[in-house]
């Protein structure tokens, strides 16, 4: 009698790899035989763990550009296994509801942060959007990844990430963005927010109603609303050391991020342009808006480990930053911000008083200046431009975007009223 172990090698490896998308399957089957778990876990090299990881997520090596072999050595096995494993919590129904909890499905505090990070590098690593699918025009426009998952270049990555969000496993990681943590540089915390940053309010919204509805309707959405009023109009907040904007500083030279201030303005903004009926280019319903290229390939190299060698010998737009934005502006009025920032408890609530300004935004590359802080390959880049329009006063803009140590990119921009004269 033939049995499946009488197969050749290569064919059980072809069935094993078809087993990707169920971890726990692939578990199984090395239990079941002594030649199945040798083909699994006692190989001499990173083959079928590659495939395995390839059938299931895209491959981290197109935009890891920063470190291009540090992925071969970091392990196909150990970063596909964190990946699922971590999938596989968040979308259990008993997750974490307060970050004060000690425990989280049996797992420590102290290894929050790893399973969040393994979201977040689905997000990071998805692969970069083709050029063919941008728009020639418009670095942002909202045309450039529609059809993205119609072609033949849809993310992997995008395709988790959005079985996660739209079945709202999510939602309880707005309880991160609760008061007490105001200013806390934890890693747990600065991660949950990041991953909010990202996907935003739709995303954590525990129905089936994403993402076409207003995800403010719902009553925990709207709590974490509040949370987000308070912490971004928080008079408090600004401090030199902190560059007077939302980052954690950590040395004399190096700052970073603050995700939770990050996430709690995108909430703010978002609500708004919801308010408002305004677009704004951010990945709410569409998440491929996340994937690398998709502002920046009709300008410059996408950045891959293809040409990184390339990237080194020029100065370019690596940011894509030249060209046309759109900048929408949210602020309060005084008596308003005085409210927020007055003896209210954290369970009043105001009328917001918000006003938003939303103007066209043009930015020109002036030149290009070392970083002594950064990688010689992204160089500071020193814009110009002009912003206004609509029945607005022109403004004059001029600043510079760099590089900060975690990768993440700062845009520092100084508006100016530009006066014209009438007459000679």
């Amino acid at each position: 009698m033939i049995s499946v172990l009488d197969l050749p090698s290569e064919v059980l490896e072809t069935i094993i790899v078809s087993l990707s998308d169920a971890p726990l399957s692939i578990s199984a089957l090395s239990k079941s035989c002594g030649r199945f778990f040798s083909l699994i876990y006692e190989t001499h090299d990173d083959y079928l763990w590659r495939r395995i990881f390839l059938a299931r997520y895209d491959d981290p090596r197109d935009s890891d550009y920063l470190n291009v072999n540090a992925f071969d050595k970091h392990g196909w096995r150990k970063e596909y296994t964190s990946r699922a494993f971590a999938e596989d919590c968040i979308a259990r129904p008993s997750l974490i509801e307060s970050p004060a909890s000690e425990k989280w499905l049996g797992i420590k505090r102290e290894h929050f942060p790893s399973l969040i990070e393994s979201m977040l590098r689905l997000c990071t690593t998805a692969s970069p959007l083709s050029a063919a699918n941008s728009e020639s025009d418009s670095p942002s426009s909202i045309n450039n990844v529609s059809k993205a998952e119609n072609e033949k270049d849809a993310s992997l990555n995008i395709r988790q990430i959005n079985k996660l969000a739209t079945g709202g496993h999510f939602h309880p990681l707005l309880s991160w963005l609760s008061p007490p943590y105001r200013k806390s540089a934890e890693d747990a915390i600065q991660a949950a927010c990041k991953l909010l940053a990202f996907l935003g309010p739709r995303s954590t919204v525990k129905c089936d109603r994403w993402p076409t509805s207003d995800p403010f309707e719902d009553s925990s959405c709207a709590l974490a609303l509040k949370y987000g009023r308070r912490r971004t109009y928080d008079m408090d907040y600004p401090e030199r050391e902190r560059l007077f904007g939302p980052f954690i500083h950590h040395s004399h030279h190096e700052c970073t991020p603050d995700w939770i201030q990050l996430a709690a303005i995108r909430f703010v903004c978002e609500d708004a342009a919801l308010t408002e009926g305004v677009q704004l280019q951010l990945p709410a319903s569409d998440l491929n808006r996340l994937r690398p290229c998709n502002w920046t390939a009709q300008r410059s190299l996408c950045p891959t480990a293809h040409n990184v060698d390339n990237l080194c010998k020029t100065e370019r737009d690596w940011a894509g930053v030249e060209g046309a934005w759109r900048l929408f502006v949210v602020w309060l009025g005084y008596d308003s911000l005085i409210a927020f920032n007055g003896n209210m408890t954290n369970d009043e609530e105001v009328d917001s008083g918000q006003v938003h300004v939303n103007v066209a935004l043009r930015l020109r590359v002036v030149s290009y200046e070392p970083d002594p802080e950064g990688s010689p390959l992204f160089p500071v880049i020193k814009i110009e431009g002009e912003s206004g329009g609509e029945g607005l006063e022109a403004h004059r803009v001029e600043g510079n975007v760099s590089m900060l140590s975690d990768g993440s990119v700062r845009c520092h921009l100084r508006i100016t009223l530009m006066l014209r004269r009438n007459g000679p």
